[in-house]
């Protein structure tokens, strides 16, 4: 990846496209058949949500100062989960039947964005980039699971690349009761989490970040 217009921004070549898609391709199948031979019932949907995300949807990410780009519109996202989120009500909208279908995966990779302080400077050099590739899966069931899916998926991704470990966060997102990271080389790739902000239901996530694990790989 090259610097362009800034050092926190980049430019992705041909041949880092090819191994991107190809990253996303092998962590899907990982996660799939991990949490399958856990769970047979579980479904994966791919979606592609909009990257422009109403304030609304983003209260408590405001209220926690989350560094965020601010447009016309709203917030450019600062994650995929929220997109993912309303995937989940938009292709279930029947209450009753999300219920049937749990545990379900809604996932897709894209772009994010972020306003970190000073971005070009310190945190660029740590790939902490103004707009980032995310793949983030959102595997969504019922708040009594005991199911350690998020734990397991990212032990499974940590063991298929054979490189760096997984370890608890020093510090919790507002939205986690557990939070384990995939650290390589000092650098965090991934940040698992259990999450509680979909009401009503428990969210096992994993988010790779793909500008940073290809860098290190």
């Amino acid at each position: 990846m090259q610097k362009i217009y800034s050092n926190a921004t980049v430019l992705w070549t041909e041949s880092e496209i090819v191994q991107r898609d190809a990253l996303i391709n092998k962590i899907y199948q990982i996660l799939r058949q991990t949490w399958v031979e856990m769970n047979r019932a579980v479904q994966f949907y791919r979606v592609e949500t909009p990257i422009i995300t109403p304030d609304k949807f983003l209260n408590g990410h405001v209220s926690e100062g989350f560094p965020m780009l601010k447009c016309e519109r709203g917030y450019l996202r600062p994650e995929i989960a929220g997109g993912c989120f309303n995937a989940f009500f938009e292709l279930f909208p029947n209450v009753a039947q999300r219920k049937k279908i749990l545990p379900v995966v809604i996932w897709q990779a894209g772009k994010s964005f972020r306003e970190e302080l000073n971005p070009d400077t310190m945190r660029a050099s740590k790939l902490r980039l103004i707009e980032f590739w995310q793949l983030e899966f959102e595997l969504i069931c019922s708040v009594d699971s005991q199911a350690p899916y998020m734990q397991a998926g990212i032990a499974a991704i940590v063991a298929a690349f054979k490189t760096g470990i997984a370890e608890t966060a020093a510090e919790l997102p507002h939205y986690s009761v557990n939070t384990i990271d995939w650290i390589i080389d000092g650098l965090e790739v991934a940040g698992c989490s259990v999450r509680t902000d979909l009401d009503g239901y428990l969210v096992h996530e994993v988010s790779i970040g793909l500008d940073r694990l290809l860098a290190v790989l």
